[in-house]
């Protein structure tokens, strides 16, 4: 879709009908599988749904999706938003992508380092969590290891699982999952999320380095390993957001959009919330906006590991 196709797209205008009708989708969806913390919550999100529906006759798609931005706001979720459907599909990833998001090598004292820039999983069962497992192997005989994860945004939690299952002895409850329990009650449901020890088993003393980038199924994976006393982390805090999207595809005029609402929410086992709050490092490091080309966050790490017992 060409520039000038956008452009005329957004400046078109929505008619009373158009506007009731996909506002009635996006707040039915909402009502539906969004966790909700209380009914104060969901009320001022009907408010301000509301507020978009019924505000005007009619109004530019542009200014459409501003105003249900707005409403959406109210939720303070980062999973919950709308925006531009994207082309393609993640099962279609290339086995190529998932190998350069991962990248190894040794630093000194024999520790290993492993970088994984995102947690992919195409629909041959290709995943980050095995080619970064892989390249650790390839490292040979380490001491330790640095598993960096600071540019993470995310993506598929059974990819960082299938890394993270290497560190852990048996299978280990790592955090709580809040969902709702059905579309006619905001009452919810508490399960807990459980990652399945995989073999070979490592016993490897670990460091994970974290900053704010580091979102969803990347914070999924922090906590996998983290929250169970099998790694410390080094950095900054987290993003603090995980919500396992649901999405609804929707047209404005000609262009397509998609609606992501979060289906869950997660409490930690300390029984903190994680989004909005992000998982504070157990070792931080301030790190300047200037241009720097030391790496203090990695330097931090290696001295905290050559102080591990061997």
């Amino acid at each position: 879709m060409n520039t000038e196709t956008l452009r005329t797209g957004e400046e078109r205008l929505m008619n009373r009908a158009e506007i009731l009708d996909t506002a009635g989708v996006i707040k039915k969806k909402i009502e539906d599988v969004f966790p909700f913390r209380d009914e104060s919550e969901r009320d001022a999100f009907v408010t301000a749904t509301e507020q978009v529906a019924f505000g005007t006759t009619e109004m530019r798609h542009a200014e459409f999706v501003r105003a249900v931005t707005n409403a959406l706001d109210v939720l303070k979720n980062s999973h919950t938003h709308l925006r531009r459907a994207l082309q393609g599909s993640m099962d279609d990833i290339e086995f190529e992508r998932i190998k350069n998001v991962v990248h190894s090598r040794i630093l000194d004292d024999s520790i290993g380092y492993v970088c994984v820039g995102q947690w992919l999983l195409n629909k041959k069962g290709e995943n980050t969590g095995d080619e970064a497992w892989e390249a650790i192997q390839k490292l040979g005989d380490i001491s330790s290891l640095i598993i960096d994860v600071r540019e993470n945004g995310g993506g598929n939690s059974e990819a960082a699982s299938n890394l993270a299952g290497h560190f852990l002895s048996a299978d280990t409850k790592y955090t709580r999952v809040l969902r709702r329990h059905s579309p006619n009650t905001i009452e919810i449901d508490e399960d807990d999320a459980i990652v399945n020890a995989r073999r070979p088993f490592s016993d490897t003393p670990i460091v994970i380095l974290t900053g704010p980038r580091c979102l969803s199924s990347n914070e999924m994976f922090i906590l996998m390993l983290k929250d169970t006393g099998r790694a410390i982390t080094v950095g900054g805090k987290t993003g603090g957001g995980s919500g396992n999207a649901d999405s609804v595809p929707l047209m404005l005029g000609n262009i397509p959009y998609e609606l992501l609402v979060s289906s869950w929410r997660i409490r930690r086992l300390n029984g903190e919330e994680l989004e909005g709050r992000g998982i504070a490092p157990d070792i931080e490091v301030q790190v300047s906006d200037t241009f720097d080309n030391e790496d203090r966050v990695l330097r931090r790490a290696v001295e905290h590991l050559k102080e591990v017992p061997r």
